[in-house]
């Protein structure tokens, strides 16, 4: 999930990793909120989540963003055409996910 500086969702992430693929079922950003690098962020997330967890794969499949998926390095591997009718999903997949090299860094509140 992503929030807003009053705690608002205002984006999120969800997906499922098997067979050493992560596979990204649902990725929402909140109108007000888009163009602004939050997708590309939470998709950069699961990527090193995935490759932290030794996961090397994503898949995605989406019928709008195909181009958002390229900017990011994934390659059309399929379509499927009038699913829904009058659009067509495209199956994008990126290749050799890494883990992090290092540890993210953590805000820590201070103490009262």
């Amino acid at each position: 999930m992503a929030r807003d500086e009053k705690d608002h969702v205002v984006g999120g992430l969800s997906g499922v990793m098997i067979w050493d693929w992560l596979f990204v079922s649902l990725i929402r950003v909140s109108e007000n909120f888009r163009g602004q690098g939050l997708g590309r962020a939470l998709m950069e997330w699961a990527e090193r989540e995935a490759g932290a967890r030794g996961c090397p794969n994503t898949y995605r499949i989406t019928f709008r963003t195909r181009g958002f998926y390229e900017r990011l390095g994934y390659e059309f591997f399929g379509r499927l055409e009038d699913f829904p009718p009058g659009y067509t999903r495209y199956f994008m997949r990126k290749r050799g996910l890494e883990a992090p090299r290092t540890t993210p860094e953590v805000a820590v509140p201070a103490p009262d």
